[in-house]
């Protein structure tokens, strides 16, 4: 992950990566939250300064569709498909 966002990712001091492992048996928890589903490519070229998306490009399906219905956002589609495949792939 470092060497794909290099900089842009925090650096932790020596201090809280020793507390970190001292914790982690207790600390041994996951949470994922998941609005939607989006497709992403990556983008050729050096990325934004303020890119925190890691130089990727939100995409529709292969079919130029958005992917899932529109609920009473937006920017929020129903996609519980992709929550599937992110778990398995998780």
């Amino acid at each position: 992950m470092r060497s794909y966002l290099g900089d842009r990712l925090p650096v932790f001091t020596d201090e809280e990566r020793l507390l970190l492992q001292e914790t982690a048996l207790f600390n041994a928890f996951y949470d994922m939250n998941h609005y939607s589903t989006n497709l992403a490519r990556a983008l050729s070229g050096t990325p934004a300064g303020d890119d925190w998306t890691g130089n990727i490009e939100e995409a529709v399906d292969e079919n130029g569709v958005e992917i899932g219905p529109a609920s009473q956002s937006d920017w929020l589609r129903v996609a519980p498909e992709g929550f599937r495949q992110l778990m398995k792939w998780v």
